[in-house]
């Protein structure tokens, strides 16, 4: 079966959004074949009230690969959207039948859409952000606190290690390494944001990571205690790292896609 098979991918997004009217995005770029061999004309409709259904135009060998790349494509997107609207979204081939219907949903009109896609596109080149991007939607997505734990820290994580200033406090590890991305971001750390000037917060977290992570914590109605009390800091200390970091020190640079047109 030749490469240039066209194939029409059906992507479910569960999550308590929703869009007023069903509307078409034109995303056309040629992607190098061995990064992403498709290229993409998403429809976007309403699912009920359990999100939304969407349609992707690929290019693949393959039914198995098609579904693959487009769920690679939308995931992307769906990343960028999650931090966007800072709610927990899903994607899958599948639909969940036995989801409980959203009561209150976040309008997403196709601007955003085309946003979340723009900048999808911006951070091709920034592999360690976007995977960064998706640790913050798992984190959104899992009810289980240990888990949702894990997902926040790793999204910071993973920025401060690839990404760090390069001097000498940095080289000490992980911990100087979030350190000095914090004081890049925000100065001394009587001014960060969220963490309110505790300057033991990386190393607490840092060791309660390790301790979940490695098996280290019995599971006590204590420690999920302990654990669930710092989420919310977490998530927002995450959210905030993230989003400044996008802002300023990515910046304007990335791989731009030619044009994003759309109609309904």
């Amino acid at each position: 079966m030749s490469d240039n098979t066209i194939w029409i991918v059906t992507l479910y997004i569960e999550g308590p959004i929703s869009i007023n009217n069903r509307f078409k995005m034109s995303a056309k770029k040629e992607w190098k074949a061995d990064r992403d061999p498709f290229y993409s004309d998403i429809e976007i409709i309403n699912n009920k009230t359990q999100g939304l259904k969407v349609y992707v135009t690929a290019k693949a060998i393959s039914e198995d690969l098609a579904k693959k790349a487009a769920i690679l494509f939308f995931g992307r997107i769906i990343d960028y959207l999650a931090i966007i609207i800072n709610l927990p979204l899903k994607i899958s081939n599948y639909e969940n039948i036995h989801i409980e219907e959203y009561e209150v949903r976040r309008v997403i009109d196709k601007k955003e859409f085309a946003h979340a896609y723009y900048e999808s596109w911006r951070i091709l080149d920034k592999p360690h952000f976007q995977r960064s991007l998706s640790w913050y939607r798992k984190g959104l997505n899992t009810e289980d606190p240990f888990d949702k734990f894990l997902a926040y820290w790793n999204s910071i994580e993973i920025i401060a290690t690839k990404y760090h200033p390069k001097n000498d406090t940095a080289k000490k590890g992980t911990i100087s390494q979030i350190w000095e991305c914090f004081k890049l971001l925000w100065g001394d750390n009587n001014q960060w944001p969220i963490i309110n000037g505790d300057e033991n917060w990386i190393d607490d977290n840092n060791s309660l990571r390790n301790s979940i992570a490695h098996g280290f914590n019995n599971i006590s109605v204590k420690e999920i205690e302990y654990v669930t009390d710092r989420l919310d800091t977490i998530q927002q200390a995450a959210y905030k790292f993230i989003v400044d970091w996008r802002k300023k020190q990515i910046g304007a640079n990335g791989v731009v896609p030619t044009r994003v047109s759309y109609s309904k």
